[in-house]
């Protein structure tokens, strides 16, 4: 599920192969929806295809804790979907870490071979997250 429209294009086009020449057609089935799973109870909207064994949200729960009932939503669609011993695989990114390379960087940006973070002006006003 991707809350855009073009997200969606571009995970068919991954699944079928049509990226890379190179990648072979996957052999499982992909159904793919346009949505905000942090405000639709998804145990309706997929419940021909759950329970699940496995629910995966990479580098987008951030955007559930933009308020407390996104985030509980966000928890209570894995735990409706995944079967008994199921597991959830989830990534966010540490504002500490972020705030403290920040510090440590000489300008607005920070990296390595792999990732670059690039802030466009400083930001002195707090920002409030929920936990």
């Amino acid at each position: 599920m991707m809350s855009a429209s073009y997200q969606i294009e571009d995970c068919r086009t991954r699944y079928s192969g049509d990226a890379d020449h190179h990648q072979k057609v996957l052999s499982f089935p992909a159904r793919f929806i346009c949505g905000d799973c942090f405000e639709v109870q998804l145990d309706k909207v997929l419940a021909e295809d759950a329970p699940f064994d496995v629910c995966s949200c990479q580098f987008a729960m951030l955007y559930s804790w933009s308020t407390e009932v996104h985030a509980r939503r966000a928890l209570a669609n894995v735990s409706a979907l995944l079967r008994p011993r199921g597991i959830f695989i989830g990534t966010m990114p540490d504002s500490n870490v972020i705030v403290k390379k920040l510090r440590e960087a000489e300008g607005l940006q920070f990296g390595n071979s792999v990732y670059w973070i690039r802030f466009d002006e400083e930001f002195d006003d707090k920002v409030h997250f929920y936990t």
